[in-house]
């Protein structure tokens, strides 16, 4: 008996896998072996493999175990031919991690299409035994890949979870933007969980074709046994489920948090070792930006929402499985994010989601087509960036008005669509956000609120999308012009394709950050060949280029690693963000050698042409270094610490700050102990510090804006109303170091004020 009946139907099956899949090929994204073709692989062969073995087995096989052995061997077949797709595709853009896009296709997709032969081999046989139809027994083989599907989108919806494990499609990874791939070890146990199911059915076969051959009938036997232990394996990885990462709920993920503090609305999940003062100061921050998210919208959220904050992204990842990405469901009422200092950057942001929820369409509660069933992503963030604190040195209209100068703003008929998917997503977020604070100022947030609710933009307004574009970029022709590096900034920042338009994103995503996790250890050679792999697919990779020469200098000393920094900070083709960095860093080599005059001229020349505060601010204070002494000798752990071999911790770092302001009593010491206590929570000693840095004044606009920016959020902290008063009265009388490029960071802190809660943690 042939295991693998090359029949005419099962011919047919194969030539459209093959055309299917090379087809899928095509697209940049999903070109060759990876994780994008494994997927739509496990999507779509399983399921064929069902339905063409529920068709061949409804002949008259009798024997259960050859059943089986054929619809498997169907499922391999048609899996082979889907991975010979994804290798010839391989073969024409290149491999980028062959090895493991080998072994994750059989344990996804090549796994699930055996598992789909056997199912629809057995739907076919118990058919035929039964006299169903043709169509009973394909609609019975689509049934378990299907339901498969059906659960784990009622997990997505009814859990915080976005990833999934499937017998039959292997896994999905969850959200869009997220390229960094899980762990291989939940989706390794769970294929346990797979082949034990396998097994056990060939051994309930055998069991069942010696009964029917046999003329006492016995009920028992080894291969019934083995087939329950088998089972029972299978079950017992389901139900170990939460534990082994294979699936969770939020009541398993607040359990392995260990954390719950409550407030009067914000029920804050957290892991427990933090301690009960930061949980405290959580629900603080959770109370306040909620409080400020729905001043902005106009309406009253949830009277309940649950914050789940996690120690880390890979501790996220694993648990819900949105790594570095932050996210919100609005339909459960819940955010997932990592540990911030308060007040945290992207709360806001994930709040504004729930609280739209209120207006929102749909099963998601979200902005959409099809009554919400097809998202407008471009609304759905615009709106939450509209309403969120601006984070950086301009607000989003400034940003919007710097990209209309550089010609790179796209149509935003096409933005308000999925067409937001396409490219730059931090472009397409700020635009977006930057036209809806336009649209709310214009036509109130009434008109956003209706918008977002299902109506149309042009309906509402009475104006066709042309003449709202006009408008807006009229609009932001009268804003006043940003500072001329803004633009530099802005070539770098905002046009880094979207994750569609990448080649392997998730295999190359990976072999960076082992790269990178070799280059901090200090395994330079293997960093090295790591970064030589990436290269080799993407010549013009800067991370990967960045890090190389950084690897170099380490390996093989200055001279070598010098000129490899040089060639790169030379290259045009490179963005002004990784060329800037590679001068930093022959600065730096500069500054170690003891050339602090070259390292003093490199350092002034990037701040004034550096445009994120937090690094402008450090080559500032590096700057000074080269002509102190004392400052040099105070902040090398500081601020050179990935000069010094083994690098310095935090203690060490503030032994050396404490010794310099107990000598010198300077306002910089000052300033960078306050920062060090505010970022570990001692509120007290940070505002102490903090006082004298400001009393003195400090050496540059910068860092006077900061401090006084800090300032403010440890007199919230601390809930003085007294000392908040006095905060807005310095702010104002200190407005103009907010001029030139920071009014942003000047209408965050108004607004944060106005919602801080005058309770300390």
């Amino acid at each position: 008996m042939e295991l693998v009946s090359f029949s005419p139907l099962v011919r047919m099956a194969g030539v459209g896998i093959v055309l299917g899949m090379g087809g899928v090929g095509c697209f940049s994204f999903m070109a060759g072996l990876g994780y994008e073709h494994a997927l739509v692989s496990g999507l779509i062969v399983p399921s064929v493999a069902a339905v063409v073995c529920a068709f061949e087995q409804r002949k008259k096989e009798k024997q259960g175990l050859i059943v089986l052995l054929q619809g498997m061997g169907v499922g391999a077949f048609l899996a082979n031919l889907s991975f010979l797709a994804g290798v010839l595709h391989g073969w024409r853009v290149g491999f980028c991690d062959l090895g493991q896009d080998i072994s994750f296709f059989w344990l996804t997709a090549g796994l699930g299409s055996l598992l789909g032969g056997a199912w629809g081999a057995c739907s076919g046989w118990i058919g035929c035994r039964w006299g169903w139809g043709r169509m009973i027994c394909a609609v019975v083989a689509c049934a378990a890949p299907l339901a498969s599907v059906g659960v784990s989108l009622c997990r997505f919806y009814g859990s915080p979870m976005v990833f999934s494990l499937d017998p039959f499609f292997g896994y999905f990874n969850g959200a869009l933007y997220d390229i960094v791939l899980g762990h291989r070890v939940p989706l390794l146990t769970y294929r346990i969980g797979t082949l034990s199911t396998l097994l056990g059915a060939l051994a309930f076969a055998l069991w069942h074709d010696r009964r029917e051959a046999s003329s006492r009938k016995k009920w028992f036997s080894h291969w019934l046994l083995l087939g329950m232990i088998l089972w029972g394996i299978s079950g017992a990885m389901t139900w170990c489920g939460p534990r082994l990462g294979h699936w969770q709920t939020s009541h398993s993920i607040a359990q392995q948090l260990g954390g719950l503090a409550r407030g009067n609305r914000c029920h804050v999940f957290y892991p427990v070792g933090i301690g009960i003062r930061r949980a405290a100061l959580l629900v603080k921050d959770c109370e306040e930006q909620l409080a400020r998210v729905e001043s902005r919208l106009k309406v009253r959220g949830p009277d309940t929402i649950q914050v789940f904050f996690f120690e880390s992204a890979e501790q996220k990842k694993h648990l819900m499985g949105a790594g570095e990405i932050l996210i919100a469901k609005p339909w459960r009422h819940e955010v997932y994010l990592q540990m911030h200092s308060y007040p945290h950057p992207v709360l806001s942001h994930e709040l504004a989601h729930v609280v739209a929820a209120s207006f929102g369409r749909g099963p998601f509660r979200i902005a959409g087509e099809w009554g919400g069933w097809l998202p407008n992503p471009g609304l759905i963030e615009g709106l939450a960036v509209a309403v969120s604190p601006d984070e950086g040195e301009l607000t989003a209209e400034q940003w919007a008005r710097v990209l209309m100068d550089l010609n790179r703003m796209p149509s935003f008929h096409s933005l308000f669509s999925l067409n937001f998917l396409g490219s730059s997503a931090v472009k397409n977020y700020t635009l977006s956000g930057a036209f809806l604070r336009w649209l709310m100022m214009e036509k109130g947030i009434g008109t956003v609120r209706d918008w977002y609710s299902g109506e149309s933009i042009e309906a509402l307004t009475g104006e066709a999308w042309p003449a709202l574009e006009h408008q807006f970029r009229t609009f932001l022709k009268t804003l006043k012009a940003p500072p001329a590096e803004a633009y530099a900034y802005a070539l770098s920042a905002f046009e880094r394709p979207g994750i569609f338009g990448l080649t392997c994103p998730h295999a190359l995503e990976v072999m960076r950050q082992k790269a990178d996790q070799d280059r901090h250890a200090g395994r330079w050679l293997a960093a090295i060949h790591r970064y030589d792999r990436i290269l080799s697919y993407d010549s013009q990779d800067e991370r990967a280029r960045f890090g190389r020469a950084m690897a170099i200098y380490r390996l093989k000393g200055p001279q070598e690693g010098v000129q490899a920094l040089q060639a790169f900070a030379s290259d045009l083709r490179g963005s002004q963000l990784w060329r800037d960095r590679a001068v930093e860093a022959l600065a730096d080599d500069a500054f170690v050698q003891g050339r602090y005059a070259e390292a003093k001229a490199r350092y002034e020349e990037l701040a004034t042409r550096g445009f994120e505060g937090g690094v402008a601010r450090t080559l500032e204070i590096k700057a000074m270094a080269c002509t102190d002494p004392e400052i040099r000798h105070a902040l090398f752990p500081a601020l050179w610490n990935k000069w010094i071999d083994p690098p310095p911790d935090a203690w060490i770092v503030a032994s050396y700050l404490t010794r310099w302001m107990e000598r010198s009593k300077n306002s910089l010491g000052a300033y960078l102990l306050a920062r060090h206590f505010f970022e570990r929570g001692w509120y007290l000693e940070a505002k102490n510090y903090m006082d004298h840095a400001l009393e003195q004044g400090l050496p540059t606009v910068g860092l006077e804006r900061e401090a006084l920016r800090i300032r403010v959020f440890i007199a919230c902290l601390l809930g003085s109303q007294e000392d908040l008063k006095n905060m807005c009265f310095t702010i104002d009388s200190k407005a103009s170091f907010f001029e030139k490029g920071a009014e942003a960071k000047f209408t965050s802190l108004y607004d944060f004020l106005k919602f801080c809660h005058f309770s300390g943690p």
